[in-house]
């Protein structure tokens, strides 16, 4: 979890840095063109998300058991269907890569022609990208996050390295997509020679049984309609927006930089809870009452710890979002209430939505989220059929609102699910999550609404100095409404991040 947490922490102060400078190398239709391919290369990666969770559970699973035989189907199946999917992401690239032809305004623009070219170099690399992720799920199954976590971030380092000089040159986006090529080229070795380290397995077609690949994709099938569902959710708004709007291009640009922090938050908090998925495999071997208490335990730990991590940054933002992205973006940005506003409305009903991200990766864990999986994708297609609806009365604020409502929905169907899969009471839940935590949130939140009218802030460092002082006083007397194993869990998490942790975590 630590290094899952330092990763996306990392990952962000890149991100808040090489935007700034992206948006006045590239400009606003530039980078909104930029934010479109990685849609469409969204799109394509999904193919990905039926084999990825499904190694991962199981690797994990036959570890703890210690079963090599099985352990070893999995891995080469797993890797033989990635491959397969390869295939896949070939063709269904190529059929986008067409498909940007019907956005009509994307024409107007100019930019359609760079679009493809460079969605062509994203599409190839995700090609042979694809069966290198069976070997980064099977490193996750042996939960060697410090590993994966480390390459990523070195990774995320030289890709930013990368995006200075490749702008200054005056390469654009076909030189970003190119040096990303690289990046992943190396990652992909590197990751595999790890593997054969740390594991004694043979990449052999003998070791791929048709019985081993299918349960892959019976388990998986489902994670491909959750992965289905999150793109409609969160992506389909750029498509949208590119085949609506006017000036689609700048448009996707505004409506990305409000969606950016909003993402930012969200993996910050799946850094914290996206490690308690092999946990739950592990917890589902156990039967009676202990299974029962275990998941309760780690369902409730895990929410109260999301939701004291993610609610300082949404409260700050809300009261500070226009001042943050005026300092952020830069004078020269002209769209800051657009911006700001579009970020409030997505941001409000995930705010409670956030405290249980635990759930859909311990239903996973489970091999419970089959029907969770056909829930989300109900409320993504009523996300899509409202966003176009509304995009037609109140533009891009109307795509956004389109996104919210649905969002706010799932909030009492998780609530009935949860309590019915994991055998809880969610009355007791909400009390143990929620109730030390609005007492503290709502006196803080008030003396931050009234720094903001009482002192001037006027540059970045000013704002993010108030910002890391209200973080820390809210989560130092958070950590006193904690009971005493989770306040080991902490002293144990700091004491990894500074080197002088133990190898064994808290025992509850």
């Amino acid at each position: 979890m630590a290094s899952s947490m330092l990763l996306t922490l990392s990952n962000l102060v890149i991100y808040f840095f090489i935007t700034p400078f992206m948006l006045i190398q590239l400009g606003n239709d530039l980078l909104g063109a930029w934010s479109f391919i990685g849609t469409l290369i969204g799109y394509t990666a999904m193919v990905q998300s039926s084999t990825t969770g499904a190694m991962t559970k199981y690797v994990a699973e036959y570890k703890t058991q210690n079963n090599q035989e099985k352990l070893q189907l999995v891995i080469n199946s797993g890797i033989a269907q990635y491959l397969l999917l390869s295939l896949v992401a070939l063709v269904v690239g190529s059929i986008l890569c067409y498909l940007t032809g019907f956005f009509p305004k994307l024409q107007v623009s100019g930019y359609l022609s760079t679009i493809r070219v460079t969605f062509g170099i994203m599409v190839l690399n995700l090609v042979l990208d694809l069966p290198f992720m069976g070997i980064r799920a099977t490193i996750a199954g042996l939960h060697r996050y410090v590993f994966l976590n480390t390459l990523q971030l070195l990774r995320i380092i030289a890709y930013a390295g990368g995006t200075v000089l490749v702008l200054l040159r005056g390469w654009d986006l076909i030189g970003l997509a190119v040096c990303d090529f690289i990046l992943c080229v190396t990652v992909n070795i590197t990751s595999y020679v790890f593997l054969r380290k740390i594991l004694s397995f043979q990449l052999a077609w003998r070791y791929c049984r048709w019985d081993t690949i299918k349960l892959i994709f019976n388990f998986g099938i489902f994670s491909f309609i959750s992965s289905f569902s999150t793109m409609i959710f969160y992506y389909t708004d750029n498509l949208v927006i590119g085949y609506m709007l006017p000036l689609p291009l700048t448009m996707i640009a505004i409506y990305g930089f409000g969606f950016k922090i909003l993402e930012s938050i969200k993996r910050l908090n799946q850094s914290a809870v996206g490690v308690l998925m092999p946990v739950a495999s592990e917890i589902s071997i156990l039967t009676g009452e202990e299974r029962r208490r275990k998941l309760e335990d780690l369902f409730t730990r895990g929410s109260r710890f999301s939701t004291i991590l993610t609610l300082p940054p949404i409260l700050f933002l809300l009261v500070f979002g226009k001042e943050f992205f005026r300092f952020w973006l830069g004078a020269g940005y002209e769209y800051v209430d657009q911006t700001y506003w579009i970020f409030v409305i997505l941001i409000v009903p995930h705010a409670f939505v956030f405290s249980q991200y635990v759930g859909p990766n311990m239903l996973v864990g489970l091999a419970k989220h089959h029907a969770f999986a056909y829930i989300l994708l109900g409320l993504a297609l009523l996300n899509l059929g409202l966003s176009i609806l509304f995009a037609r009365y109140w533009g891009i604020y109307g795509i956004a609102l389109g996104t919210a409502i649905p969002i706010t929905l799932s909030r009492p169907i998780m609530h009935f699910y949860f309590k019915r899969v994991f055998d809880i009471s969610m009355k007791k839940y909400y009390w143990n999550v929620w109730s030390g935590l609005i007492p503290i949130a709502a006196v803080l939140t008030g003396l931050l609404v009234l720094c903001k009218y009482q002192i001037t802030i006027s540059n970045m460092p000013a704002l993010v100095g108030l910002a890391a002082g209200y973080a820390f006083l809210f989560w130092l007397l958070s950590y006193w409404t904690l009971d005493s194993y989770e306040r080991q869990v902490i002293q144990h998490l700091l004491r990894k991040i500074t080197g002088k942790a133990p190898v064994s975590t808290p025992s509850s």
